[in-house]
């Protein structure tokens, strides 16, 4: 039933979008400067005899997929897929699992069932909503500070085996809002990235065929499906 309804809305929303004419610009409004403030339109205009320099077009700004693939940014960009993925995934599908036996032991009249099942929830909660926010934020930092700001990730992984010990060791709400805070934001970016990647992508290589770039780069998320939580499940068996 779900998949008859999405498929319904795409093959509705897909009758909205047409290719532009041949040549198509956005346009540009003649009494506004390039930094942005409005001209007077009586003052004139004073031209020089020299040719003025035509405005490239979409075309020329683009690459296609087969020559992207030839740059190293591309690569950079599946492997930011990759890496994203993998820990995303790996704490969406073990997420009752990791707060029951990392968390639970430490503070069992705490982490109860149906905290574990509230957690699952944030879990989902956090991925629908990192794809919201961070394509909102990404408006106000800009796409590339955006990817920086989920490189944050990044220690945060390193430093929830520490935060586990410490609950362990010593138990209270810290270690524990440290610990869920730290996975909700990772999911957050997962989610997120799926907002912002698009856009960059055709802000790196072009925008007329960034989706077939786009598709290449969800290459790495077919590779993270199964790496990620394979290593998961390697650790928690070696461990």
């Amino acid at each position: 039933t779900l998949g008859a309804f999405y498929f319904s809305v795409c093959l509705a929303a897909s009758r909205f979008m047409k290719w532009p004419q041949a040549g198509w610009t956005p346009p540009v409004d003649a009494e506004t400067s390039t930094d942005g403030k409005s001209q007077p339109t009586s003052t004139p205009i004073t031209t020089t005899t020299s040719t003025p320099t035509p405005t490239p077009s979409v075309d020329d700004l683009s690459l296609t997929a087969p020559a992207a693939v030839k740059f190293p940014q591309f690569y950079l960009l599946w492997g930011i897929m990759f890496g994203q993925v993998c820990s995303g995934l790996a704490v969406i599908s073990t997420a009752k699992t990791l707060i029951n036996e990392c968390m639970a032991p430490a503070m069992p009249m705490v982490v109860t069932s149906a905290f574990c099942a509230s957690f699952v929830g944030a879990v989902s909660a956090a991925n629908m909503l990192g794809r919201l926010g961070w394509g909102i934020g990404a408006d106000y930092l800009g796409r590339k500070n955006t990817l920086f700001a989920f490189g944050l990730g990044v220690p945060i992984c390193f430093a929830l085996p520490t935060v586990i010990a410490t609950a362990m060791v010593e138990p209270g709400y810290l270690p524990l809002g440290a610990f869920c805070g730290g996975t909700l934001f990772v999911v957050s970016t997962f989610g997120g990235l799926f907002a912002v990647m698009p856009a960059y992508v055709a802000d790196v290589f072009g925008p007329k065929h960034a989706g077939a770039i786009m598709g290449r780069v969800l290459t790495a998320y077919t590779v993270a499906a199964i790496t990620g939580p394979g290593l998961l499940s390697y650790f928690r068996s070696t461990a």
